[in-house]
């Protein structure tokens, strides 16, 4: 799949190029194919090159076209290849999406029963959030005075102390706990620190997910890091949205950030600051929502050409066939 990404979209002359192969391979096609005299050939040029445009464009389509459905197909390897890819694609992001996980938020886990577990480096035993010693409680006060719970924090029942951090490991693989452990976390590629995440899961009896709730009391960090027990893997497991949902939002995303990505390689260029061409385009061969019009393009006008394949091979077939006249003579 990430071949077909790289490869891909095709630029104008490539298309153009295509265009001529397919055109210049009908002419050779039906060329090749009367080896009649030239009165009869010319006669039947023009039907002889409409056919024929039926049976390439059919084997480009996957679809039998006509009687000579095998007809030079080496000859159309690449036109196949050319929407190969565009099919690879849509199938399987649209048609069988990628798993994509709604996992509950912050709030939902402390509804839902979840402690905090904290450790206190010198404790007084007061859970006062105003508390200098709980670093844990200054960290995110500000975050959970954002999100609506900063009196819940105050609240005892929500919070799971630990002594050590011995203990506070001993907590995060202790199955018979709802307690989440807390980890300030800066990604700078979510999807890379996820594949992270699950290899650090499959080796030990937990498991850790990344809670959708932005964290923005500093700039260190972007979204919590929070680790449940593996009981609740139904709980916080994936949720299959639709395809058409999950491909639209992964799509205006990339775009956006493909038009982020080339407004500061403009800046950049303008303050005269060396730019990495290599660095900075290295993923904008991948199809983006602005390729994307092309793409559906494509695929309309694949489908329009096999609805005109379709009639025309028929209207072909009929005026192909002599119209005969049964006469019948009395004597």
């Amino acid at each position: 799949m990430q071949f077909w990404a790289w490869i891909t979209p095709y630029r104008w002359p490539v298309w153009i190029v295509l265009f001529l192969v397919m055109v210049a391979s009908t002419m050779a096609i039906t060329t090749f194919d009367y080896n009649t005299e030239v009165f009869v050939f010319l006669s039947n040029l023009k039907m002889s090159l409409i056919t024929n445009l039926f049976i390439m464009i059919g084997i480009i389509l996957r679809q039998v076209s006509g009687t000579q459905s095998g007809l030079k197909w080496v000859i159309h390897l690449t036109m196949i290849l050319t929407l190969a890819v565009y099919e690879t694609y849509f199938t399987s992001m649209v048609v069988v999406p990628v798993k994509i996980e709604n996992n509950p938020g912050f709030v939902s886990l402390l509804k839902s029963g979840y402690k905090i577990a904290f450790y206190r480096a010198v404790g007084n035993g007061s859970i006062s959030i105003t508390n200098s010693h709980n670093k844990f409680l200054n960290i995110y006060a500000y975050d959970f005075k954002k999100l609506g719970i900063l009196g819940w924090m105050q609240n005892k029942n929500h919070l799971y102390h630990v002594p050590n951090q011995k203990e506070k490991k001993d907590v995060m693989y202790n199955r018979s706990l709802k307690v989440m452990t807390d980890a300030s976390h800066h990604s700078d590629n979510q999807e890379l620190s996820s594949s992270i995440l699950d290899m650090e899961n499959s080796y030990g009896n937990m498991t850790c997910k990344f809670v959708p709730e932005t964290f923005l009391r500093t700039h260190s960090y972007d979204l919590a890091h929070i680790s449940v027990r593996v009981e609740v893997i139904n709980f916080l497991g994936g949720i299959r949205d639709g395809g058409i949902y999950n491909f639209w939002v992964r799509t205006w995303s990339n775009l956006f950030v493909r038009r982020n990505k080339r407004v500061t390689r403009r800046m950049l260029r303008r303050r005269r600051i060396f730019v990495d061409e290599t660095e900075i385009l290295k993923w904008e061969d991948l199809i983006q929502l602005n390729n994307l019009g092309s793409l559906f393009l494509i695929c309309g006008s694949c489908l329009g050409i096999g609805v005109v394949v379709f009639v025309g091979e028929k209207c072909v077939s009929i005026l192909s066939v002599p119209n005969t006249i049964e006469v019948q003579v009395f004597k």
